[in-house]
This record gives C-alpha cells, structure tokens and sequence, in this order.
C-alpha cells in the first residue's frame, strides 16, 4: 500500500461479539496492511474451557457459515492471541464483512456459536 505522509498505513482496527443469553466471546482484530497480517486477541469467558472444541475464523456467506479459514486455537483453549497472514481473497471477504469469529463448543459442534468481524470506528 502506499505511504500515509511518509508513514506506512495505519492498522485498520475489528472486532466480534458472540451472545447467546450472556456474552460468549469477545474478539478484537489489527488488520496490517502493510503485512497483510491480522492480529487477533480472543477471550470465551461464557464456556467452560472443557467444553471448547475450537476456535476460528470462518467464511461467512449472507449469515450462512462458510469454510473454516484460520485455525485460532485447540479445544480446551478460551482465550488466545497471535496473528495470521490474510490470503487475498481472505482480505477482501474481511473489508466486506464477510468472516465471522467461530467458537466450536460440545454443545454447538458445528460451528453455530458465531459473530462477524465488524470494523471498530476510528475518532
């Protein structure tokens, strides 16, 4: 991408909710676009460890769950952090809204405990 005042692009900011009946998880999300790299930071205070399967990142097609994109962690895991390097396809389904943050559960298996990565408005 192109400098900013002499400055590389600033990362753009996300972030995912999932609610059932409380908050399930939380998430936010840096979009580097210089290396097209997303950083992520995800907490599941609403499951007990034990019962997590997984967490990702997942395709997201008009509310429907898409393929599973990024692998975020192992089951018994509720909070993480690290990054992933965005495919260009990825990218863009990103700045469309088109992912969702996943969290796979004995009680939700298939993946329907979900929240799309919305963008966080800059002030």
């Amino acid at each position: 991408p192109p400098l900013e005042n002499g400055l590389p692009p600033a990362a753009s900011q996300f972030a995912a909710t999932i609610r059932d009946k409380s908050t399930i998880a939380s998430a936010t999300f840096a979009f580097n676009p210089t290396l097209l790299t997303l950083r992520y930071t995800v907490i599941v205070p609403g499951v007990q460890p034990d019962r997590i399967l997984g967490i990702s990142i997942d395709r997201d097609s008009g509310g429907k769950k898409g393929p599973v994109l990024y692998h975020l962690s192992n089951s018994g895991v509720a909070q993480t952090t690290g990054f992933v390097r965005l495919r260009d396809a990825d990218r863009r389904d990103l700045l469309t809204g088109h992912l969702s943050l996943v969290v796979y559960t004995s009680d939700h298996a298939s993946g329907t405990l979900k929240g799309p990565l919305s963008p966080v408005s800059q002030r």
